[in-house]
């Protein structure tokens, strides 16, 4: 399928499983989490990249996926605040190959964050009650998690 009409494009880019859909879309890249058509994106370096000048984002559905893709339901970190001084970390919910960070407590037992509602999601899908109750895998992969200023003002608030 050729995805796109510019005959000054190598025969590859034409072919690329990456390249922007045909017909074009609105789109949305991870890395610049900007909006725009499909039919903006590049084919630089052997890749097709990114539409947005100085974006390293590469690839659809790699890097970019369209704006109404279930990828970009908004995740919204439950507050961290009372938990500083404990041991909180992140696991990775994920679905193919996007995610979000889930918060929890590992020193209170408490999940932080709520699942992250993607009927795609493996991991919420199947979440236990408390962050104990996970497997061995998903424990030991789990990372700390630091604070950062955003949630120190929204302490002090």
């Amino acid at each position: 399928m050729k995805r796109h009409n510019d005959s000054s494009l190598p025969p590859e880019a034409s072919s690329d499983p990456f390249g922007p859909p045909n017909p074009p879309r609105l789109v949305r890249c991870l890395h610049c989490d900007q909006t725009y058509m499909s039919s903006l994106m590049k084919w630089r370096g052997g890749l097709w990249s990114c539409g947005i000048e100085g974006c390293s984002g590469v690839g659809y559905h790699i890097d970019i996926f369209d704006a109404d893709d279930p990828f970009w339901i908004q995740h919204e970190h439950g507050d961290p605040t009372p938990h500083e001084g404990h041991d909180v970390r992140c696991v990775f919910c994920e679905y193919e190959g996007g995610g979000f960070e889930t918060l929890f407590c590992k020193t209170c037992d408490e999940w932080i964050d709520p699942k992250c509602g993607n009927p795609k999601c493996e991991f919420c899908k199947t979440r236990p009650e408390k962050p104990s109750m996970m497997s061995k895998e998903d424990m030991e992969n789990s990372m700390p998690y630091m604070m950062d200023d955003d949630d120190a003002e929204t302490e002090t608030e």
